[in-house]
């Protein structure tokens, strides 16, 4: 698998993948999980120009304050606000770096595990971001093989956060040690961390694309981000019928279903994100 970056060939020996989550304030409409992947390599580099554009901000981005024009953008005019997302969704395309984004209806998710727990869609969100990934990993792996290089490995990043983080690094632990799948020998690894590191910055921007994507669907149009990236995303929502068939084969917390999802989710063809016909 490679990657196309400012014109260079740069063959992917080792994928990074950051993500984030997102959701309405009262997490009452949808959550979602999503984030970015790409090789270190590229990572490096995209760094560089990420903090390059953000130079002017007193901390960390957050897309939804910039967005929104709270706290540190208070006094932002929209037309810079917009500005800023612009400039950095531009560089998540120049750079070809690969999306990924899970999200599910709250009311859907309780209506089919009514004795979930508030975080319980978010992890169901993350477990799909982790096994798609390593199934993206995988093909790559596959493509690379008849060349005679080394599979690549995948390790992940989270945006830390006191109340899921054991969860989650369940999750992954439980998918990676799934006898038999032969995609979990590429999981390389998790850590949690905070808005400093910059994949986890421009993962909060996906996540909120992918929050709002769905939000949004059948209310308003596709939005720029999500269209200008279109080449570079896949999105999943989980469906009633989803969650149905989840709730008889183990439940949200079945890692080999999760592995299951993602193997036939490589295999199916994607749909085009585009703005209506």
């Amino acid at each position: 698998m490679a990657v196309y970056a400012e014109g260079n060939l740069d063959i992917h020996t080792m994928l990074i993948a950051f993500f984030d989550d997102s959701s309405d304030p009262k997490k009452e409409r949808f959550c979602a999980a999503g984030g970015l992947f790409t090789s270190d390599t590229v990572w490096e580099r995209f760094e560089v120009e990420w903090r390059d554009a953000t130079r002017g901000l007193s901390g960390p981005f957050h897309a939804t304050d910039c967005e929104c024009g709270y706290d540190e953008f208070v006094h932002w005019s929209k037309t810079k606000r917009d500005g800023l997302r612009a400039t950095l969704t531009a560089l998540i395309r120049r750079f070809d770096i690969g999306a990924f984004g899970s999200a599910v209806s709250v009311a859907d998710y309780f209506s089919i595990f009514p004795a979930s727990k508030k975080h319980d869609p978010f992890y169901l969100c993350i477990a799909s971001c982790i096994a798609n990934v390593a199934a993206i990993a995988y093909v790559g792996s596959e493509h690379v093989r008849p060349y005679g290089l080394l599979p690549m490995g995948v390790k992940f990043w989270i945006e830390r956060n006191v109340e899921t983080a054991a969860r989650t690094t369940e999750i992954y632990d439980g998918i990676k040690s799934l006898k038999g799948w032969r995609l979990a020998r590429l999981m390389e690894g998790i850590t949690h961390g905070g808005k400093n590191v910059i994949g986890l910055q421009a993962a909060d921007l996906m996540a909120r694309e992918v929050f709002k994507h769905y939000d949004n669907h059948g209310v308003r149009p596709v939005r720029k981000p999500v269209l200008q990236l279109a080449q570079q995303v896949t999105f999943h929502c989980w469906t009633k019928k989803n969650l149905e068939f989840l709730a008889a084969n183990g439940g949200p917390r079945n890692s080999r279903t999760h592995a299951r999802f993602a193997e036939q989710m490589m295999s199916t063809p994607a749909t085009r994100i585009g703005p209506p016909e």
